[in-house]
């Protein structure tokens, strides 16, 4: 190819392309998920020096793990450092 052309990719897009007979379609694949907190900030919002969404962490859940087993605090399943490594800027990351 030259420097300068581009390829022509054929997309489809049921947003676009559909034109007035549109068909109701997801515009991702689901991906089940788990709301997290840490104990730490659970602590923090028992206190009442912050709020529970401000601390909450979206994560996937942890391969064979049995959710039933763990602490909840109300939505949401506690965790300690021993089972996140948390990271304000990348999120975070099962140990």
């Amino acid at each position: 190819m030259k420097s300068g052309t581009r390829e022509m990719i054929e997309v489809a897009s049921t947003w676009i392309d559909g034109g007035f007979d549109r068909q109701v379609k997801e515009l991702r694949e689901a991906s089940p998920g788990l709301t997290v907190i840490r104990r730490e900030d659970r602590d923090r919002v028992l206190e009442g020096t912050c709020l529970l969404l401000e601390v909450t962490i979206p994560m996937n859940p942890r391969y064979g793990s049995v959710l039933s087993d763990w602490a909840r605090f109300q939505s949401a399943v506690v965790v300690d450092e021993t089972q996140l490594n948390y990271s304000e800027l990348l999120g975070g990351e099962w140990v």
